[in-house]
Parts: structure tokens; sequence; C-alpha cells
């Protein structure tokens, strides 16, 4: 019984992922530019690099989170016999 329990939640998880992290990469990557608008002034060209650059790295993060929580959700998963 134990082991189903565990298959349940390993599995429930990879479920319940793909949504939860689609909606927390568009809530928190919305919320980082409108921080990133916050300090904007009119007419400096290297503030719109720096926002791109701020963009990009914090989808690259985001992602690999994504991938550490799939490795660890896996992880959960019994062994095979």
């Amino acid at each position: 019984m134990r082991k189903v329990a565990r298959y349940v939640a390993a599995y429930s998880m990879w479920l319940v992922d793909p949504g939860l992290s689609a909606w927390l990469f568009v809530v928190s990557r919305t919320a980082l530019l409108a921080f990133l608008g916050l300090f904007y002034e009119r007419g400096v060209f290297q503030y719109k690099k720096t926002a791109e650059l701020a963009d990009k790295v914090f989808a690259l993060l985001l992602g690999i989170g994504l991938l550490v929580f799939i490795r660890s959700s896996k992880l959960k998963l019994p062994e095979r016999s």
C-alpha cells in the first residue's frame, strides 16, 4: 500500500507541474518586467538592453528550477526490480 501511495504522489506531481510552472513563469516574468519599469528613464538606450538581459537570465533560472523540480520528483519514484 505504501508503494502505491508513493507512485500516486510522484505521478500527481508530474500532472500538476506543467500547469503550475507555466503559471509561475508568466506571473513572475510579468512582475519582474513591471519592477524593472519602475526604474526606467526616458531616452536611456542601455536600460532596454539591461532589462532584456535580466528577462533572459530570469527565464533561464526558472527553467533550471523546473528541471530541478522534475528531477527531484523523479527521485521520489520507487526503484523497479
